[in-house]
């Protein structure tokens, strides 16, 4: 009997790690609240009413983009996870779903390692940062609400101000968008500042999807990489010639 019964766990543990994990959330920024941003008061040249109109139009449309959202797809197997816009493509005759990875964010995160790699862009230039799990020291509270069809609990973190999750453990999965995680279940939605995530779609897939490590970029650390995107992407207060008008936008 207890044979049986080992045998029946081994099949139950091959039958999971057979599954793939499948969640689409939206990202959101609402910049309702948001300070305007004066066109006339970017750094560089001064701008021609044309010019300040085309900047303005810009700006615009982007913060149009951010309030309407974009979708990103977390895929969890196997002990590994990654998050981000992707190209699913099948392969033939095979239960396997190959990722295609984008330039754009990328969080991959290896549960046995506790390592999270970040694949990231500014202005065509690709950095791979490389770090250890982030602690959130979450505080669970006893306040839920329904999120689609799952009963979530409230979550806030000590470690990262204004840093609030929802998750369930319906899907009893300690994992989440980007890199955030470590509370018992997945989690549902999340909000940092004007920043919304939510999940849109969350399914179990009986396929295997081929999870790669991202490797392409320059290797810094997160405090290097902050520093650069810094100097890349500041208003250039330095700088009142015509040389170059800087216009910094948020962009998710």
């Amino acid at each position: 009997m207890k044979k049986k019964i080992t045998i029946l766990l081994c099949i139950l543990v091959s039958l999971c790690q057979a599954q793939t994990l499948k969640v689409s959330y939206l990202e959101k920024i609402n910049l309702a609240d948001s300070p305007k941003i004066d066109v006339s008061q970017i750094q560089g040249a001064e701008m021609s009413p044309g010019l300040e109109a085309m900047v303005q139009k810009m700006i615009e449309e982007q913060n149009k983009k951010n309030s309407e959202g974009k979708e990103y797809e977390l895929y969890s197997v196997n002990g590994e996870s990654i998050y981000q816009k992707t190209e699913v493509k099948e392969v033939e005759n095979e239960a396997i779903t190959t990722i295609t990875l984008n330039e754009k964010d990328i969080f991959y995160r290896n549960f046995k390692d506790k390592q999270i790699t970040n694949q990231t862009s500014i202005l065509s230039k690709t950095f791979l940062i490389n770090e250890d799990e982030k602690s959130f020291d979450w505080q669970i509270s006893d306040q839920t609400e329904m999120i689609g069809t799952y009963k979530c609990k409230k979550a806030t973190s000590l470690s990262e101000e204004g840093l609030v999750a929802w998750f369930t453990n319906e899907v009893p999965i300690s994992t989440g968008p980007r890199q955030y995680y470590g509370l018992p279940g997945l989690i549902v939605k999340l909000t940092l500042g004007t920043l919304t995530i939510e999940a849109i779609d969350v399914k179990i897939m009986d396929e295997i999807v081929a999870i790669e490590k991202p490797t392409k970029g320059k290797n810094v650390s997160r405090k290097k990489y902050n520093e650069i995107r810094d100097e890349k992407l500041n208003l250039n207060d330095n700088n009142n010639n015509n040389e170059g008008i800087r216009v910094k936008m948020i962009e998710i």
